[in-house]
């Protein structure tokens, strides 16, 4: 079995070590370094969206043009990064476990020796890669999951920013429906015929006043 050191082990619990079985697969040594390079490298990356792309394309005032819309929609996101890291953070939980589980396979495995050889070495070898795989797949959880809080803190800031020019109730949606929808089919042809067509029916006195009206 191969003994790994923990100097082969990143600050993430991830193994990469040229001793490590399966490197093998790669057939020269610059191909080796540039997995090495490019996994560094991902550590730092940041994969999700900058809070530039948050402030100006997500919460846009083309996509959500009032206060109260970029209030709820900022609600919405941050509810989704809640489930998401909630997900991950069960799938962390269950992977460690699992990954206990093959540490320990690894180990009964090695303490068998009156059994046939290959399988013997064949179960280590197959125990070490699961392994390997599992430590992988803590890490890309904890990353993904990281992200996922960043984005999450974006969304909080706007929100507390946003409550303090809202002009509905925080806690119905409903009453800055209109608002949103009328406020976008300006820039929107086919959303503006559909509100005409709905406030016509309410009477032309009503139309006059709310397609001149600024919200």
């Amino acid at each position: 079995m191969t003994k790994i050191d923990k100097d082969s082990v990143n600050e993430f619990g991830v193994i990469l070590h040229e001793d490590i079985k399966g490197w093998e697969l790669l057939s020269s040594k610059g191909e080796k370094e540039l997995i090495s390079t490019a996994f560094n490298e991902a550590k730092f990356l940041p994969t999700g969206m900058t809070s530039f792309q948050i402030k100006n394309f997500v919460l846009s005032d083309q996509n959500f043009p009032t206060p109260d819309s970029k209030f709820w929609q900022c609600r919405l996101e941050m509810w989704s990064r809640m489930q998401s890291v909630m997900s991950s953070y069960f799938l962390f939980r269950k992977t460690q476990a699992e990954l206990e589980i093959q540490e320990g396979e690894l180990e009964v495995w090695s303490a068998k020796p009156d059994c046939n050889e290959k399988v013997r070495n064949g179960n280590i070898r197959l125990k070490e890669v699961e392994i390997q795989e599992k430590e992988f797949q803590l890490f890309t959880i904890g990353k993904s999951t990281a992200e996922a809080l960043r984005e999450m803190s974006v969304y909080r800031d706007e929100f507390e920013e946003l409550k303090k020019h809202i002009k509905h109730n925080p806690d119905d949606k409903e009453t800055q429906e209109f608002e949103f929808w009328f406020n976008k089919a300006k820039t929107d042809p086919k959303l503006k015929i559909m509100i005409t067509k709905k406030v016509e029916s309410e009477g032309l006195k009503e139309l006059e006043r709310l397609l001149t009206k600024e919200f």
